[in-house]
């Protein structure tokens, strides 16, 4: 239709320049016939809009993938070949049927992704990479040749891609024996004193002979027993241990057998065991007997485990009721903690204070009310000023307070207003609440000396606090500050793995249990984990995850 309208436009374009007036070259009328013979030819293109059709048929074979692991642990031996070599075998069966269908067959090769790292195996990063470079409709199916040791959190992607999987998993009989430990029974929170058992619960596989089993408790070789798997495969031994102090213990059983084992990573089970002391001393020394002392009194004595005792100290002699008693007595074996409270009359010779220092050089500790010694003064932390007069005001925490979960667990808005000195801490203590004044000044105060712990209030009358609601947060505070100073370890924290060796690529799992300062379990960290090679170089660094199972 276009081409017969554009032979009449041509002409009569030609009809109208074929004369001009006033007269032009030929050439110029040629020039102009040209010109608008194309505008002419461009509008009737415009008008009638041609399509022009191209057509090609092209065939698409469906896509086969075989998708091979090839990470490091499939270099381990199976009837005596590498798993890689043992699943080639099924791979190189069933190649020759699927060409028969006339598919177009890919082999790709995975592991940290397509032509990734071998060190580990992750399946969705590998089935991301095959998605970009295989198209997917035109995919038929995958076949999975791996042993199936994957570092993937959840496998999701393989319902998103609808495209069907196909795994090969032959089965073998294994020739080697294999000698471990499944678990250790035990009660994670025990007493000192008490004897305490530890069940280990052990397995063996084509093994009749007999095997070791040994108990270390923070690397001390406790019991070793011989375990005969002669008649039965599964057996248990159970271990007995008297915990001499309170502590936090790791703990870990390892098995061992006369003759070379192949696989050693279940060879060794780890644990941890948290100590408190059957019976701790809990002793109150104090010039005056008060309300300050009556409630400390009450709020120790509801845990029947401490022996609880009030002690007076009037122009350098002791009393006990009012029997007389010697300033050592004050210090018996037991004894994990010591409260002062000095309403301004108490003094401390020579001999007393060598006592108190050797009782917190041996790790005791030390909570001190009121009005500061000078004698005391590197041992509290603080030291007094001339101004004597107390004053009332109301506390407000810190927030270096937070690290302790005994402060953190403080709501100071309930606390009422309290009497209080104007000290002045030492660079080496800690500030945990301050008063509610224009100074500032510190209220709490907690010093670190020799292997002791020290907590400071210095302020009268605490004691006000329990009668708000029940006084369970007042007994509450107590407790835990009693339990926090009589904690003597260092250690808050067990990191444990379930293995001793990994093969490469397999996925290494680390849990930690957490304590806080009065060894209660600690579910308030976000830890961060570091890994270092050999040369203490950091190689990763993540946070660890929470799981309420531990």
């Amino acid at each position: 239709m276009i081409f017969l309208l554009l032979i009449p436009a041509l002409l009569l374009v030609y009809y109208y320049y074929r004369q001009t007036v006033p007269e032009i070259s030929k050439t110029g009328r040629f020039l102009l016939f040209t010109l608008r013979a194309l505008a002419v030819i461009i509008l009737l293109i415009l008008l009638f809009n041609p399509i022009l059709n191209f057509s090609r048929g092209v065939v698409n074979k469906p896509i086969f993938v075989f998708l091979t692991d090839n990470s490091y642990s499939m270099e381990l031996t199976v009837e005596m070949q590498t798993k890689f070599a043992f699943l080639q075998q099924y791979r190189e069966k069933l190649e020759p049927e699927i060409r028969r269908n006339d598919y177009l067959i890919k082999h790709l090769f995975f592991a940290d992704g397509l032509e990734g790292s071998r060190t580990a195996t992750n399946l969705t990063k590998s089935l991301q990479d095959l998605a970009k470079q295989v198209n997917l409709q035109h995919l038929e199916q995958i076949v999975l040749l791996s042993d199936g040791w994957f570092n993937d959190e959840h496998l999701d992607i393989v319902n998103r891609l609808d495209i069907p999987i196909s795994t090969i998993h032959p089965t073998y009989e294994q020739d080697e024996f294999d000698v471990g430990i499944n678990t250790i029974f035990y009660n994670p929170t025990v007493y000192t004193e008490d004897e305490n058992l530890l069940i280990v619960d052990l397995f063996a596989e084509n093994y009749q002979g007999e095997a070791e089993v040994s108990l270390f408790i923070a690397d001390t070789l406790v019991d070793k027993q011989v375990v005969d798997f002669g008649q039965e495969n599964l057996q248990q031994k159970t271990f007995s241990h008297v915990f001499d102090a309170a502590g936090l213990y790791p703990i870990r059983s390892v098995v061992d057998t006369p003759e070379d084992e192949h696989n050693l990573q279940n060879n060794v089970y780890p644990g941890a065991v948290r100590v408190l002391d059957k019976r701790s001393g809990v002793y109150i020394l104090t010039d005056n007997l008060n309300w300050e002392v009556k409630f400390l009194n009450n709020a120790l004595r509801k845990d029947e485990r401490k022996d609880v005792r009030v002690f007076r100290s009037h122009q350098g002699t002791v009393y006990s009721g009012r029997d007389t008693v010697l300033f050592r007595d004050i210090f018996p074996e037991h004894l994990q903690m010591l409260i002062i409270v000095n309403n301004g009359n108490l003094s401390l010779s020579a001999p007393q204070l060598e006592l108190l220092d050797r009782f917190l050089s041996n790790m005791g500790g030390l909570l001190y009310v009121g009005n500061p010694l000078p004698e005391l003064e590197d041992v509290l932390g603080v030291r007094g000023t001339t101004i004597a007069q107390t004053f009332r005001s109301t506390l407000n925490l810190t927030p270096e307070s937070r690290k302790y979960q005994t402060m953190a667990n403080i709501n100071s808005g309930r606390i009422p207003t309290i009497d209080y000195l104007y000290v002045e801490p030492l660079l080496q203590s800690e500030i945990l609440a301050k008063m509610n004044n224009d100074e500032q000044s510190a209220a709490i105060v907690y010093n670190e000396y020799k292997q002791g712990r020290v907590l400071s209030l210095t302020f009268y009358n605490l004691w006000r606090w329990q009668l708000r609601g029940e006084g369970e947060e007042y007994n509450e505070f107590i407790t835990n500050v009693a339990s926090w100073l009589s904690n003597p370890t260092d250690t808050n924290f067990i990191a444990m793995s379930d293995k001793n060796s990994y093969f490469l690529g397999e996925t290494v799992q680390i849990r930690l249990t957490a304590y806080d300062e009065t060894l209660s379990i600690h579910y308030g960290l976000n830890p961060k984990l570091s890994l270092y090679d050999s040369s203490e170089n950091k190689i990763k660094e993540e946070f660890m995850i929470f799981d309420s199972r531990y």
